[in-house]
């Protein structure tokens, strides 16, 4: 069984309110990509503050490097006595 639409013109009642619900879903979908922040009201939290610099990177990989190196004298010199 089948149903059957009775068809005047070219389109039926149901294409017309599907395509009116369609229309409908796709403004509201616009209306809220419009209301979406773009990305500046979010980032607001970090107003004021600065991007850190990688100086702590190289002072932390220079401290490692002096400690290694006192590590590796202590040993030559524990193991030559």
């Amino acid at each position: 069984m089948g149903l059957h639409v009775k068809q005047n013109k070219t389109r039926s009642q149901f294409q017309e309110q599907l395509d009116a619900d369609l229309r409908a879903k796709i403004q509201a979908q616009k209306d809220m990509e419009l209301d979406t922040p773009d990305g500046v009201d979010e980032s607001a939290y970090i107003e004021g503050t600065t991007q850190s610099s990688s100086v702590w990177l190289w002072a932390i990989l220079a401290v490692l490097a002096v400690v290694l190196l006192v590590v590796f004298i202590v040993i030559m010199n524990g193991a030559g006595a």
